[in-house]
């Protein structure tokens, strides 16, 4: 989950970023947005809630500051003396003048409004700096599992205040949540789809099964592969198995399609299985090589994860066409074949009737594709190019609203940090260095 890993370690920004935090330490946050539904926080009770929860929020795993309203030094004036101290103190009795005092103190300091206070004055922010080791995916869960709660016990104890976190701790653990729900959802899914599929290509259970067994065995052995070579699993490499499910099945297909074929031409099944193979050996291992050639070659990107994603799905592939020429034969020997499974011949007929369209009408059907892919080509210039790693998650990510709202109301996530040196043999006190 570590923004690191998309960079190499040879990359001079990274290697600036890790010298800035070595000399300042960790910039990495935690932000605790909170709404007032009635549109004010300038309220005794919402101002007493954030002093509580501010204090609170320093018992968060791995902090070292916390910045709210509440807490925010104040300096004023009076007489010669310059008073510095929190905005709201502590035991401090908030009567109507004090808070109108608060508001104005608030609204009007840029060190607060657009960062901890909105400008209308219904959002305000707990902004917890966390002081974390590097590649902390264990002390980050602990430090945003504790956040959650608070913002959970804010809302359960004040029906009038409404929470949002974001910050680049909770952005760190979305890309893990969001590959951990893929796996849980979309490639269950998609697994279903290619066995509905497959069966209604091949209308038989012992190939889907043998197609099954093939995809499944590339992507555990490809996952293996990259767990071998101990490849960090990222928001990129956790795609690498729908792609290989995607490609795998194609082999088994291929193979499976010219064996049943060669069975409804009254062959035996040895022999079916040997025509297969001789006609499709060839084209599958030239799909297959070139197919992973073209993954290996996203190691020339400078963004890590995608060379490791290129790499598993490359792997997958191999490791797909080996299974699909070697265990897929085997099985489907192995297994009873139905003679009504191999006699249906309906889907001959269907690309019987589709070769005669082409053949037929391949003027029309080249007019149409000419006139339709500039109609698609049209839309091109709206692709945008961003690397905004919020926007990488869809609006049903949680973390995406809650980021969305902060942004919209206060402020982003990333930060823009300056290291200012000084002249050999100054010092920062200097008053030439401050000017």
């Amino acid at each position: 989950s570590d923004y690191r890993i998309f960079f190499s370690p040879e990359n001079p920004q990274l290697k600036a970023f890790n010298a800035f935090q070595e000399r300042f330490g960790s910039q990495d946050n935690i932000m605790i947005a909170i709404e007032s539904t009635n549109g004010n926080i300038f309220q005794k009770e919402v101002l007493t809630a954030i002093h509580q929860y501010s204090e609170l929020a320093w018992k968060t795993p791995y902090s070292k500051r916390v910045d709210s309203l509440t807490n925010y030094q104040h300096t004023e004036t009076i007489n010669d003396d310059l008073i510095v101290g929190p905005l709201v103190k502590s035991g401090s009795t908030l009567t109507p003048e004090v808070i109108a005092s608060i508001r104005e103190i608030a609204l009007n300091e840029p060190e607060l409004v657009g960062r901890l206070v909105s400008h209308q004055g219904h959002v305000t922010a707990i902004n917890i700096t966390m002081n974390l080791p590097p590649n902390a995916s264990i002390e980050e869960a602990k430090a945003l599992d504790f956040t959650r709660n608070l913002a959970s016990r804010i809302e359960q104890e004040n029906p009038g205040l409404k929470t949002y976190l974001s910050g680049q701790t909770p952005l760190n653990a979305a890309f893990i949540e969001s590959i951990i729900r893929d796996g849980s959802t979309l490639m269950p899914f998609m697994f279903l789809m290619i066995v509905v599929t497959t069966y209604a290509f091949l209308r038989s259970w012992a190939g889907t099964i043998g197609s099954m067994m093939v995809v499944s065995l590339s992507v555990i052995a490809a996952l293996g592969v990259s767990g071998h070579f101990g490849v960090l699993q990222s928001s990129n490499t956790g795609a690498a198995p729908v792609i290989i499910l995607t490609l795998a099945i194609a082999d088994s297909i291929h193979l499976l399609s010219t064996f049943f074929h060669e069975l409804r031409n009254n062959k035996s099944k040895e022999e079916a299985m040997i025509e297969s193979l001789r006609i499709n050996l060839q084209p599958i291992f030239l799909t297959s090589l070139t197919t992973a050639i073209g993954f290996f070659s996203l190691n020339f990107s400078e963004i890590p994860p995608i060379g490791d994603m290129g790499n598993t799905v490359a792997f997958g592939v191999i490791a797909a066409f080996l299974f699909s020429i070697i265990t897929l034969p085997i099985f489907m020997m192995l297994v009873p074949i139905k003679q009504t499974q191999h006699q249906n011949t309906s889907h001959s007929k269907i690309m019987d009737r589709l070769h005669q369209l082409l053949v037929k009408r391949y003027r029309h059907i080249i007019v149409f594709f000419a006139v339709i892919v500039p109609l698609f080509a049209v839309v091109i210039p709206r692709i945008e190019f961003n690397d905004l790693f919020a926007e990488y998650f869809s609006d049903s990510i949680q973390f995406r609203r809650d980021n969305d709202f902060i942004l919209e109301n206060l402020t982003g996530v990333m930060a823009l940090h300056y290291a200012v040196g000084t002249i050999e043999g100054e010092e920062v006190d200097n008053p030439e260095y401050l000017k």
